[in-house]
């Protein structure tokens, strides 16, 4: 499929993609394993998930501001 891609949309934005698939695979396998790995030890109710993001891969959006009442 991302060959395909590739001929339709140019190799730069391919390449991009490719990278993020990349980031979402080792994020869930570093999550698996620490959680196997936390299985065995005590984590006192803490839950923990990190996410892998390659910098200047991913869009960036703009924080929404937040207006707060008086």
């Amino acid at each position: 499929m991302l060959e395909k891609l590739k001929i339709e949309c140019g190799v730069n934005e391919i390449t991009k993609m490719s990278k993020m698939f990349n980031d979402m695979k080792l994020s869930k396998e570093v999550n698996l394993d620490f959680h196997s790995t936390a299985a065995g030890n005590q984590n006192h109710g803490v839950d923990f998930t990190i996410e892998i993001l390659t910098n200047g891969t991913w869009p960036t959006e703009q924080s929404p501001t937040c207006n707060l009442p008086r």
